[in-house]
């Protein structure tokens, strides 16, 4: 579009695009080819720029731009992440091809009711005590909100789901040696570039455990914690069970050791709520689908391998595996999550309208006086996050919302629909246990992608 503008003025290509028939009879044949063929390189490039981008997730090059609060704290501040540059390039491609097309953009229920929350959001803003913050996580939310529309409206058509599943698995055996690295190593790999965490067992507020009387390092990938990891990587998994099961007559050795370098790196987590939903979806499934006959041979290598790295996980790190198997209610993980709900839940009984969206940890921080700094994070519970920002009403909406996500396609028979519908669950019960997915950047791309993918899953499959 640019290229010809320069050629035949702004007006002439403006008009090209909105009325080709003009086009066709001021241009020759050839102009007009070349000028669509400049249209699909467009596609392509979108196309090409949102594989970048869900590969790339995953990353924290960032650059801080504001804060809040001093000292400095993660949830009080403003960024400019890598991934926000592609997809706002991605969003301005997508308007262009819209407006090409003369596309109108129908709203469905769950679309009115996304709008609804974000209305909301913005007035709760009046109860915020720091403004700055919340319009910052207003325009975040805002984003996420238009990731959703993006996906929705173009998966199982210019995006392929195979594709997408295909880039995530890529994506997570990436993520997944870097795991192991940093296990083996007990720290970081020195991958700035990649926005990696600087980590170690020495470093304070960096999640670790003890087995055996030592302490070992969970690890990060290049996340901001080894809980978002090990939600990427049981994504990844499962991208990887959908791309399998639909070649199993291409597979071989190397898809099988791909697959076992991501569960190493995913158990290298160390993530109890992750492997644990895991192991209550996958290992049924395996053993179900061992004695159907029409799966019988694509499960039955899949079923092997996965018993052959887990009993070896188990073996060669069998005291770290007891330790975190271990659970203890004076254990610092359970005390803090029952004691940031019974604040959540004070918060909400004292301010049934939201304190302001983004606001809770800087009201912690202002009611809560003199404890350590980590003290001060987000309430585990991303329910309870909503509830206490933008009140009880936020609240209703959004389960409103992620109901009309589902209903429709509750009652699809399609083995692979119900497939993505279950993965999709699953991530809104890990929302039950941890805030990443509505407090981090990388776990609400996750979030709000898989929410999508769910929404139009049989148009997606049917494709």
């Amino acid at each position: 579009f640019i290229a010809y503008s320069r050629r035949m003025g702004y007006k002439a290509a403006s008009s090209a695009i909105h009325s080709p028939q003009r086009l066709q009879k001021q241009y020759s044949p050839s102009f007009y080819l070349s000028f669509y063929l400049g249209v699909f390189q467009m596609i392509k490039l979108e196309k090409i720029i949102f594989y970048i981008f869900l590969f790339s997730i995953p990353l924290q090059t960032r650059i801080i731009i504001w804060q809040w609060s001093k000292p400095f704290n993660e949830w009080t501040a403003g960024y400019i992440y890598l991934t926000d540059i592609l997809l706002a390039g991605l969003l301005v491609l997508w308007l262009i091809r819209s407006l090409k097309k003369k596309a109108i953009l129908k709203l469905s229920v769950s679309d009115r009711l996304i709008i609804v929350f974000l209305i909301i959001s913005a007035f709760s803003i009046f109860n915020s005590k720091i403004i700055g913050l919340s319009f910052y996580r207003l325009a975040k939310l805002g984003e996420f909100a238009l990731l959703y529309f993006y996906v929705k409206a173009n998966l199982g058509g210019m995006i392929e789901l195979s594709k997408m599943a295909a880039v995530v698995a890529g994506s997570g055996g990436f993520q997944a040696v870097i795991a192991i690295g940093q296990y083996l190593r007990q720290g970081s790999l020195g991958l700035k570039i990649f926005g990696e965490s600087v980590i170690g067992i020495n470093i304070p507020n960096v999640a670790v455990f003890t087995a055996d009387g030592h302490e070992y390092l969970r690890s990060y990938g290049t996340f901001p914690h080894s809980n978002v990891l090990a939600a990427w990587l049981l994504l990844a998994i499962f991208a990887f069970y959908f791309i399998y099961l639909r070649n199993k007559e291409k597979s071989n050795y190397v898809w099988f050791l791909f697959y076992s370098i991501l569960l190493f790196g995913f158990f290298f987590s160390f993530s109890r709520v992750a492997i644990f939903f895991w192991g209550i979806s996958t290992i049924p499934f395996l053993f179900i689908g061992f004695f159907a006959r029409k799966i019988r041979s694509a499960v039955y290598p899949l079923l092997v391998v996965t018993v052959i790295t887990c009993g070896l996980f188990a073996l060669l790190f069998w005291p770290q595996v007891q330790a975190r198997i271990h659970i203890s209610g004076d254990e610092e993980a359970v005390t803090d999550r029952i004691y940031y709900n019974e604040i959540a839940g004070k918060i909400a009984i004292h301010n049934p309208l939201g304190i302001g969206i983004g606001q809770f940890v800087a009201d912690l921080s202002n009611n809560f006086k003199h404890y350590p700094a980590n003290f001060y994070q987000p309430v585990h519970n991303i329910y309870l996050i909503i509830l206490d920002e933008v009140g009880f009403i936020g609240l209703v909406i959004f389960l409103a919302f992620l109901i009309s996500n589902f209903r429709n396609n509750l009652r699809n028979k399609n083995p692979s629909a119900f497939y993505f519908l279950f993965i999709a669950f699953l991530f809104l019960l890990m929302g039950l246990f941890d805030h990443f997915l509505w407090t981090l950047q990388q776990g609400n791309f996750i979030f709000w992608a898989v929410l999508a993918a769910a929404n139009v899953i049989n148009r997606a499959v049917d494709s």
